[in-house]
């Protein structure tokens, strides 16, 4: 029974960022600013989702669609924070492209249930690549504490959160021939690391040096 815990705590984790973004969201740059919807919307989607559950309506539809959503949400600073103007464009470039490729695979798919199959992964996989390239740059700059900067705690939750969302979808297959414990096991591992990457979206928001806005 303990292991419920840990998806319990994830979904309340959610609501740090949300807390924090709130206060903090008229000192916030541009780019946190739009980070900080991102959160306010998987709340709202999150919510959607359980009152079509309750009400025993189909709810996939919900969380596919929030796919694109997401992707351009937390891409958008990660862009921003590129410090070469041609990387930055080219990942700014990014957002639109994987719209127009979401929609193209839909409407050749046909069915929003399968969506996760492919479009999914490859948002995590951009993400996380892009998120990498950041923190290598932050790491590698020692005029400015890798702890003091808004760019690091995003890119690492970033890289956290769908690192293992990644993994854990890919391992889906495999899951659904192991004894029920074990997958409880499994799913309580990603809901720790959800809670994590909230956390540290959160402190993202922190960061921000309210004496200059």
């Amino acid at each position: 029974m303990l292991l419920w815990v840990f998806p319990i705590l994830s979904i309340i984790s959610q609501f740090v960022p949300v807390v924090t973004a709130t206060r903090t969201f008229r000192f916030l740059p541009r780019e946190l600013r739009v980070l900080s919807w991102y959160f306010y919307f998987s709340i709202v989607s999150g919510a959607i989702q359980i009152a079509l559950a309750l009400t025993s309506t189909r709810n996939l539809w919900v969380s596919q669609g929030w796919v694109p959503v997401q992707f351009a949400l937390v891409m958008y600073p990660l862009a921003i924070w590129q410090p070469v103007r041609g990387l930055r464009r080219a990942v700014l470039l990014s957002i639109p492209l994987y719209i127009v490729a979401w929609g193209g695979v839909l409407a050749w798919l046909g069915d929003m249930t399968a969506m996760s199959t492919y479009m999914r992964p490859v948002a995590g996989i951009l993400l996380i690549g892009v998120s990498i390239v950041l923190l290598v740059r932050i790491l590698f700059d020692e005029r400015h504490p890798a702890v003091e900067q808004a760019q690091f705690w995003t890119a690492t939750a970033t890289l956290m959160y769908f690192g293992g969302t990644i993994v854990f979808y890919a391992m889906v297959p495999l899951l659904l021939t192991l004894p029920l414990q074990q997958m409880r096991i499994a799913w309580s591992s990603q809901s720790v690391l959800n809670v994590i990457a909230n956390l540290f979206y959160a402190k993202a928001f922190l960061c921000v040096d309210r004496r200059s806005n």
